[in-house]
């Protein structure tokens, strides 16, 4: 079976995180790191791979995003004054 990472030559699925598993009628189930994903998702993390690889940068990435969230926040503005 051709694995269905291989784009150009390139391997965008070392790790072999990624499964595809056609069903019979015509759809597909994907699956990344045993948990489901969608189709489109699929096609946006292929798509991120692509780039990154294409600007040298790592597959996947390492490193997992913080969010600080919503709220007044404790900065203090220079704009405002404390009374």
């Amino acid at each position: 079976m051709k694995k269905h990472s291989n784009l150009l030559g390139k391997d965008l699925d070392p790790k072999n995180d990624m499964e595809l598993k056609p069903r019979e009628d015509g759809d597909v189930d994907v699956r990344y790191k045993n948990g489901k994903m969608s189709y489109d998702e699929y096609v946006d993390e292929v798509e991120t791979r692509a780039n990154n690889q294409a600007e040298g940068k790592p597959l996947t990435s390492s490193t997992m995003g913080y969010f600080a969230g919503f709220g007044k926040g404790t900065l203090k503005k220079p704009y405002k004054e404390n009374n």
